[in-house]
């Protein structure tokens, strides 16, 4: 009996979350898995191995738990039973995404970084004493 099923590429990713109790990221390595925000954007309690940025993404959501170790299967199960009988408030959890995350703000970040603070690139006409 297999309990692992490979699919095939699914968009869109929002049916998949819609239908997950808990997402699990047992990576042994990431940076910034945007799976992590997308999830918890949708409510959703996530399980993540300390690698990359996962402990300080749940440091700031409260949206799950972090396994210590990579490869620890006992304590991935025990995440998710803690997940799923003590979920964070979803509500709560997406507005938490929303306040670092929202596409409006990071758009902002990207432009302000790539040209400046608003107003910095503006040409100036600078009159000669006379």
């Amino acid at each position: 009996m297999r309990n692992l099923y490979l699919r095939p590429f699914y968009r869109p990713m929002r049916d998949i979350y819609a239908v997950t109790d808990v997402c699990v990221l047992p990576s042994s390595f990431e940076g910034m898995p945007m799976v992590l925000i997308e999830a918890q954007a949708m409510g959703k309690p996530v399980v993540v191995t300390d690698v990359g940025n996962n402990r300080e993404m749940i440091d700031f959501t409260g949206g799950g738990v972090v396994i210590s170790q990579v490869g620890d299967i006992d304590a991935l199960l025990a995440g998710v039973r803690r997940m799923l009988h003590h979920p964070p408030d979803p509500q709560a959890l997406r507005q938490t995404i929303l306040s670092r995350y929202d596409i409006a703000m990071v758009a902002e970040q990207y432009r302000a970084g790539a040209v400046g603070p608003p107003g910095a690139g503006k040409a100036r006409c600078l009159r000669s004493p006379s």
